[in-house]
């Protein structure tokens, strides 16, 4: 499961085949027990926010208070997130990308 930050992200994972919740926002806290019940339920559970500093911020106190793994989309890309960058370079070369984070981030 991808932790994200927003619906638009949330949706754009669906839609390539994969199983994504979103927060409220890149400052919100988490409550434990969400977390809890998300790594319960799935195998693994992978934070995936914007690429700007509090996306990177907020994605390392998440990563070392839970113990998730955590990718980003590639800064040269220009794209902040997962569902810009489906926008700019469309769905193939967005699979490709997932594909190579998720193995990168295992």
């Amino acid at each position: 499961c991808i932790l994200t930050k927003s619906m638009k992200d949330v949706m754009t994972l669906y839609s390539l085949g994969y199983n994504a919740v979103a927060t409220h926002s890149e400052s919100e806290y988490i409550n434990p027990d969400f977390i809890r019940h998300i790594t319960g339920r799935f195998k693994n559970v992978i934070l995936f926010f914007d690429n700007d500093i509090q996306g990177k911020n907020y994605t390392q106190k998440l990563s070392e208070k839970f113990c998730l793994n955590f990718m980003y989309i590639p800064e040269e890309s220009g794209q902040k997130d997962i569902s810009d960058f489906f926008k700019t370079y469309g769905k193939n070369e967005t699979e490709k990308l997932l594909k190579q984070l998720l193995n990168e981030s295992n």
